[in-house]
């Protein structure tokens, strides 16, 4: 891991306004969190992104993701774990970040992993399934990412649950689709997905009824039905104007506040022990706006976890 130091991301210190970045904790030796923990973990990766001919950036989303993070107000039960350093091939760094993932949860911490492509959702929750025996997944995505392998062997950033369901990770009616925009999603890929028993839930549908009542119910469902959930943000699930520094940008999408309902509502469910938010593009990003809803978003679940605090 490449450390990461969260106080030199603050530009000030006062006694009567602390921040996230001076509690917060560069984790050396990963045993060291504990139950009720969150610990951080960058992927400063965009390998997957360039490969499916994406716009190019998000590996400098896990940086500019700390500048907005350590500097909102704040003391919590914090680590970062530093950054997962670039393996020559990404399928390495995924087996890396999955290996880190999984001790983190097996001490009961909860990782929070920035990206960065998407592409390594595989190894977060592949990271998290070694943890716990199984675990029901949340993808919260305008895009599928059942991508086949590329004919060239690379792993681009929209094969991670294509692969984690392939490679006997996950089954199917393990992984829920929610919020896919149907002009953005192959009818070759939708028809994999129902084939493998994928559960399928359309950005138009969601938005028929109520989005953070119809997100707890699956995500409760989940839980119930293996034992433990995870939870993927990418953040092109969320409209542009709110979201522009994204790999792909969505003309319409989520409200920001929905999908902090959302969040706030998975940081209340005790089976939940993953999340990652990934396609941050700094270099995409107009005044940095996409950072710092991220960075609130992740503010918010903390702060859910820690005091139970729900706006």
């Amino acid at each position: 891991m490449i450390p990461v130091d969260p106080l030199s991301f603050v530009p000030v210190t006062r006694g009567d306004d602390p921040r996230l970045g001076e509690s917060a904790r560069f984790l050396v030796d990963r045993h060291a969190c504990r139950p009720g923990d969150v610990v951080l973990i960058g992927v400063p990766d965009e390998r997957g992104i360039v490969v499916n001919h994406g716009r190019p950036g998000a590996k400098a989303g896990p940086h500019a993701f700390r500048t907005a993070f350590y500097r909102l107000p704040g003391s919590w039960p914090l680590w970062d774990a530093g950054d997962v350093e670039l393996t020559a091939s990404n399928r390495t760094m995924h087996d890396q970040l999955a290996t880190l993932v999984a001790t983190v949860v097996r001490q009961g911490a909860l990782p929070i992993v920035i990206g960065g492509g998407h592409d390594a959702t595989f190894g977060g929750m592949k990271g998290v399934v070694q943890a716990v025996g199984t675990a029901g997944i949340m993808n919260i995505d305008a895009h599928l990412d059942l991508r086949p392998a590329e004919p060239h062997g690379d792993v681009g950033s929209g094969s991670a649950y294509r692969r984690l369901i392939e490679d006997g990770v996950l089954r199917g009616e393990q992984l829920v689709e929610w919020g896919y925009q149907p002009h953005a999603v192959s009818q070759t890929h939708l028809q994999w997905a129902k084939l493998h028993g994928v559960r399928l839930w359309s950005y138009p549908e969601i938005c028929a009824d109520d989005p953070a009542r119809c997100f707890a119910s699956l995500l409760t469902d989940l839980a119930a039905r293996h034992g433990h959930a995870a939870v993927s943000l990418d953040l092109d699930a969320i409209v542009s104007p709110a979201a522009p520094g994204v790999s792909a940008p969505a003309p319409f999408g989520f409200a920001a506040e929905a999908i902090l309902a959302c969040l706030q509502l998975a940081a209340q469910q005790p089976q939940w022990c993953y999340l990652d938010v990934m396609e941050l593009s700094p270099p995409h990003d107009e005044q940095g706006r996409t950072a710092r809803l991220a960075a609130v978003l992740v503010w918010h679940v903390l702060r859910v976890r820690a005091e139970g605090v729900v706006i």
